[in-house]
């Protein structure tokens, strides 16, 4: 049973990543192989499909999950479903990040959007995009959630809104789905670390 739990580092940019494997996403992410069995290897394949929309290549985390659950079909500690949809989409983000370079080095759009100048319209377009990609309404520390929140302060206090400008809408959507990706990638992180904490805690007791 693995004991060094370590918290998986925050996305610092897309390029970064972009040059991984599955393997370096699987230490990132704290995956432990030996409890990926042939239903969660099915699982993975089929989520990350649905993402690529083609199939998963050799690299990826589904097919490297397929190989460990030929090793034990059954896991003895399987995964939730709903964490292993986070990390066939992190991995996802990653293929497609290597297959389109050009975007992946581009600089994050995180930094060219200044919440304190987005329009009204503009932020309720973010918070759309943003619930769209997370499949739940984006917390306090998203970017939606603090655009949200300026706008509310601006009304408040009547602020004027002379120098809002509004923002390409494709720039908005990308933002929003970077974001959405950082926040799964640290609920994942999380999610995970608490998982193997408690497997730990019932084996050291157990033992």
């Amino acid at each position: 049973m693995r004991t060094d739990i370590t918290a998986a580092p925050q996305m610092k940019n897309a390029s970064k990543h972009a040059k991984e494997g599955a393997d370096e996403v699987a230490k990132r992410l704290d995956i432990i192989w030996d409890s990926i069995g042939q239903s969660e290897a099915r699982k993975i394949m089929s989520e990350q499909h649905k993402l690529l929309a083609f199939r998963p290549p050799g690299d990826s985390l589904a097919a490297h999950a397929q190989l460990a659950a030929a090793k034990h079909p059954v896991s003895s500690d399987p995964m939730p479903v709903d964490i292993l949809k986070r990390v066939a989409k992190v991995d996802a983000e990653r293929i497609l990040a290597q297959r389109n370079p050009t975007t992946a080095d581009r600089q994050s759009p995180l930094l060219e959007i200044d919440v304190n100048m987005i329009t009204k319209g503009d932020a309720r377009l973010l918070m759309s995009f943003q619930h769209h990609a997370l499949g739940y309404r984006p917390p306090p520390d998203s970017l939606a959630a603090k655009a949200q929140a300026s706008i509310q302060r601006k009304s408040s206090s009547g602020s004027a809104a002379a120098e809002e400008q509004p923002i390409e809408e494709t720039l908005l959507r990308e933002a929003a789905y970077r974001d959405a990706s950082r926040l799964n990638a640290q609920l994942l992180a999380v999610r995970l670390r608490f998982r193997y904490a408690v497997s730990v805690s019932v084996y050291t007791t157990d033992v």
